[in-house]
């Protein structure tokens, strides 16, 4: 059709449930900011679905595919090949198309620290973490905190599954060389002694636990900074506790969108305008309220 021009390369998310993803207005703003020749749509993928989807990727070219919850961990097996970064972690959240072979990363916890400096959060060297999950986006982060240089003192890891927290610990304990690496519960834990907690669970995320904390309030100090992954809704039970009782918050849509921004560079090659991607998150935010 004349005026048209063909879509050069194609791009989507994978995920269930995947209506609520903003990752497709946040690449398209940035396509049509640098007039890139580009698509970027989301496609819900079911867990018994995920070995033909990836096979799909492969037979329609797909240059690049970023993958939500629940498929992070479930989607390695399925690739062509992993980063170094990726395997360390265990879990993938950025695929790239490279000479017919679909190669796995993970941007996520490089995403978190990212956001987390920009939101203006002092430095990790040498402060207490407590890492609350045990999942993809989780490991993502730990792995990153064991790597960055300088590096926080300690992490702590809890999880309400205790075995899945001392597996975690266990499977980067090699890369805790400068960090003292614990699985432990909250109940072991003294606030005081704790700087930054990070949620990385889904709970206060849209949905069946919303109006829930994954830690008692009381847990909370005014030297705390509360950084929650959870994007959806802008201010969870978690941030909101944390702000009256005077800690810093950071919310999730920063992760979200420079983990995004890295994946862009694996594949255009350039760094796009995270201020586009990040205003175009915020209006799909307002506007779906």
């Amino acid at each position: 059709m004349k005026g048209v021009s063909a879509i050069e390369r194609m791009f989507m998310v994978i995920g269930d449930p995947i209506a609520h993803s903003l990752s497709p207005v946040m690449h398209r703003s940035a396509y049509a900011a640098l007039s890139l020749s580009a698509w970027y749509g989301a496609c819900k993928v079911t867990a018994r679905d995920l070995p033909d989807a990836v096979r799909g990727l492969r037979a329609l070219s797909v240059a690049g595919c970023n993958v939500t919850i629940p498929h992070k961990e479930a989607i390695l097996p399925l690739l062509d090949d992993l980063t170094a970064r990726a395997r360390a972690v265990g879990a993938v959240n950025t695929v790239t198309l490279r000479d017919g072979r679909l190669v796995g990363d993970t941007t996520d916890g490089e995403g978190w620290l990212r956001s987390y400096q920009d939101a203006g959060a002092p430095s990790l060297a040498g402060q207490t973490v407590v890492i609350l999950g045990a999942g993809g986006a989780a490991r993502s982060i730990l792995y990153t905190l064991l790597t960055d240089t300088p590096t926080c003192a300690r992490v702590f890891v809890v999880n309400r599954n205790g075995e899945r927290a001392a597996r975690l610990c266990a499977s980067f304990a090699h890369l805790a060389k400068r960090v003292d690496l614990v699985a432990c519960s909250l109940d072991e834990l003294r606030a005081q002694e704790v700087d930054v907690i990070i949620n990385t669970t889904s709970v206060g995320m849209e949905g069946a636990q919303w109006n829930e904390s994954p830690i008692s309030p009381e847990f909370i100090r005014a030297h705390h900074w509360v950084s929650d992954i959870v994007y959806r809704p802008a201010q969870t039970v978690l941030l909101i506790e944390a702000e009256m009782r005077g800690a810093h918050t950071h919310g999730g849509l920063g992760m979200l969108v420079y983990q995004g921004a890295l994946a862009f560079e694996q594949w255009f090659g350039v760094t796009p305008p995270i201020d586009r991607m990040m205003a175009a998150a915020k209006e799909a935010l307002r506007m779906n309220r």
